[in-house]
């Protein structure tokens, strides 16, 4: 049911109760029509509450829902056959909830079928909301294990370590991929590296994105991906199969 639709309903339901409580009934004591009434006011006060939290998710979500967009992988890291004619941008955050529950169930699948299989490019990109303040340490963490040849692993590591992320942890995944330390704690201090995630998260702002995770899937150009259909929030595998194959 479209917005307008559902304020037509709720609309027409109040002045049906209206009528019910009030006008079509055996009379009744001047108390129980006041009361009736006030319930009626009720409810007309909780459809504005309703309408304008809509109005609120509208300017959210539906900016992205109604364009589709384009945009360069950059220097954002990719996994993937390079040829494969089907891209994907997540935005991410490794202490997002939402985030983790994608990784840990979604994405494998996704994996396997689609990107070991040289169908799908898929790309990440920092969004460390302002509300997780491990997110960006995590995100430059990642970053520099991918220095060394490992931020898939590192990926995958922070994510199954999202209740413990913090300066603590960052060393001990390092250390379980084999990393040089020495570089690693380097890197972990370069500028370069938070500049790096802040650029990520410019982008996304600019895009209108305010919430994690949100896919970009579309087809892939160089290094672009075109006319890409926007996901956002957590959706089923089903739905990001469906719209992979509806590209190939």
């Amino acid at each position: 049911m479209s917005r307008i639709s559902y304020r037509r309903f709720m609309a027409a339901a109040l002045v049906i109760a209206a009528l019910v409580l009030s006008g079509c009934a055996a009379p009744r004591s001047a108390d129980r029509l006041d009361l009736i009434q006030a319930d009626v006011k009720t409810l007309a006060a909780q459809m504005e509450r309703l309408s304008a939290q809509i109005d609120a998710m509208d300017r959210v979500v539906r900016p992205l829902e109604m364009r589709r967009v384009s945009m360069d992988f950059a220097d954002a890291p990719t996994m993937g056959n390079s040829e494969a004619r089907v891209g994907i941008v997540a935005f991410s955050d490794f202490q997002c909830p939402y985030c983790q529950r994608f990784h840990l169930s979604a994405y494998p699948v996704l994996k396997e079928r689609y990107i070991d299989t040289g169908k799908v490019l898929m790309a990440y990109r920092d969004l460390p909301l302002a509300f997780h303040p491990m997110a960006k340490g995590a995100a430059a963490a990642a970053h520099c294990a991918g220095a060394q040849g490992q931020y898939w692993e590192a990926v995958d590591a922070l994510f199954e370590a999202q209740d413990r992320l913090g300066p603590a942890l960052y060393p001990e995944i390092a250390a379980g991929l084999g990393l040089d330390m020495d570089v690693f704690r380097t890197c972990l201090d370069d500028p370069a590296i938070m500049a790096h995630v802040e650029g990520d998260a410019a982008v996304a702002a600019a895009l209108g994105i305010e919430g994690t995770p949100t896919f970009f899937i579309g087809r892939v150009e160089g290094r672009r991906v075109i006319d890409a259909i926007p996901m956002i929030g957590l959706p089923p595998y089903e739905t990001m199969a469906g719209v992979i194959e509806s590209l190939l």
